[in-house]
């Protein structure tokens, strides 16, 4: 019997990213024995690498008085975290060989391209800076990183990315070949609801899940939700937040939750008792929370910003609102919490899209081929 092919995957560590991994690490061991799978996570920091942790504080500190990223901070630090990937991989290595190195996201590779070059190599990603130059318009801030990642996408043997959004511009920005970039959705494991209740009357529940409150629109659904008085109408609302300080006074009908972790039992119960999942972000690659929502079998309000409309489409699984934009996001409420058919509808083709699109066992078995392809390609071209 063949050995188990070896990888070797780095994460950064950083919020989405986790679960991403999380879920990526058991589906390999669940749904792919013919690839031992080692996950390293950038962080947190292990105690002993105080250098690291000081080296990287030190190459990441912002500048005092200097604003819109004037600074190059966004290039030093994820400079720093290269430096720092650059150094684990290696260390990982002498433990561990692999047979393909795979790194979410491309930040961690920008100056480990000689290890990119040496072995079979798949770099994970969510979006590009290409991309945030766009919705920045910083391209003299970003320049340096767009060059960077640039030489790591082609020094890779493959680019996989959560969106067709980013893919596309990895292909039209960075002239990678197209036949070297694959579109693979993330999927969530051990992720099953409840069946829901049959609700008739009573109030109307929406639910919020974001831990960055400020950046995923929690500010303008409560400007909305105390100025269109929906308590008064019957709804409610629940907060699932790090962000938000437990003394803060809220609207009447708001309820804050803190520290729920993803798929516990209490974030799962509240999935379950929900009509309706609202983030009004404004900048997400692809998240996962609104794929939380379908499996829940719930109707969704996100924005029409990078990678979100691949996972809400308006007038199919939800609706799309501008980002910060008030009065789309009162419209598109008021649209959903006063026709409990619309909600209906939506939330079930939010449910079949989330079972024909993010199946773990398929997603999984698709990543690994190509951990497989990248693997065979790189041996027939040494033969």
């Amino acid at each position: 019997m063949a050995q188990p092919l070896r990888v070797l995957s780095l994460n950064c560590g950083m919020m989405g990213h986790v679960t991403y991994q999380n879920n990526l690490d058991k589906g390999m061991k669940r749904y792919a024995p013919d690839i031992d799978f080692r996950t390293v996570m950038m962080l947190p920091y292990p105690a002993k690498d105080w250098v690291g942790y000081w080296g990287f504080k030190l190459i990441a500190k912002h500048v005092p008085g200097v604003r819109d990223d004037r600074d190059y901070r966004r290039f030093r630090s994820e400079l720093g975290q290269s430096l720092r990937a650059e150094r684990v991989l290696r260390q990982e290595i002498k433990t561990f060989v692999p047979d393909v190195i795979h790194l979410h996201t491309q930040a961690l590779a920008l100056t480990a391209i000689p290890l990119l070059a040496r072995y079979p190599s798949v770099v994970g990603i969510d979006l590009t800076t290409a991309l945030l130059i766009q919705e920045h318009h910083r391209p003299v801030t970003y320049a340096p990183i767009v060059k960077r990642e640039r030489s790591c996408f082609h020094a890779a043997s493959h680019v996989l990315s959560w969106t067709e959004f980013a893919a596309k511009s990895v292909i039209a920005d960075y002239g990678v070949p197209a036949e070297r970039v694959s579109v693979e959705r993330p999927f969530l494991c051990d992720l099953t609801h409840e069946p829901r209740a049959e609700r008739k009357g009573g109030d109307v529940r929406l639910l919020f899940v974001g831990n960055d409150f400020e950046r995923k629109g929690g500010r303008e659904l409560l400007a909305v939700w105390e100025r269109e008085k929906w308590a008064e109408r019957g709804a409610c609302l629940d907060i699932v937040s790090g962000q938000l300080s437990g003394d803060e006074k809220l609207p009447a009908g708001v309820q804050l939750h803190r520290n729920l972790t993803a798929a516990s039992g209490g974030l799962l119960a509240l999935y379950r008792d929900a009509d309706i999942f609202v983030m009004p972000t404004h900048e997400d690659a692809s998240p996962m929370v609104y794929m939380e929502a379908m499996a829940a079998g719930l109707p969704s309000i996100g924005t029409a910003v990078m990678g979100v409309p691949e996972l809400v489409k308006d007038g199919v699984n939800g609706l799309t609102v501008t980002p910060k934009d008030t009065q789309s996001l009162a419209v598109a409420m008021k649209k959903l919490i006063e026709d409990a058919s619309l909600r209906k509808r939506l939330g079930e083709a939010g449910l079949a899209r989330y079972h024909s699109e993010f199946d773990p066992r398929t997603n999984t078995r698709r990543v690994a081929d190509i951990f497989l392809r990248v693997a065979g390609s790189s041996a027939l071209a040494h033969s």
